[in-house]
């Protein structure tokens, strides 16, 4: 099974579309059986890896857009796809 790293806003605690498009979008492919784990941009997640639900939320960096960390979750993850969502 594919697995996917996904680049937005944050998907928990915020109401943006983005933020909608993203939680469903996430927890659905996460349901579907793909391993999904969500980097927040705009260094919306400082506490360390969690979890919702199926999806792994890791940490943000400082970057606003997740630049200077997307790389290093990317192939710490070992994932296969990168979705980019703002």
């Amino acid at each position: 099974m594919l697995k996917l790293l996904w680049l937005s806003d944050r998907i928990v605690g915020g109401h943006s579309a983005y933020q909608k498009v993203g939680y469903e979008t996430c927890m659905r492919l996460a349901d579907a059986g793909y391993h999904v784990a969500h980097l927040p941009m705009g260094r919306a997640n400082r506490m360390g890896r969690n979890w919702q639900k199926n999806v792994l939320i890791v940490n943000s960096g400082d970057d606003p857009f997740g630049e200077d960390v997307v790389m290093e979750s990317y192939n710490e993850l070992q994932a296969d796809m990168l979705i980019t969502l703002k």
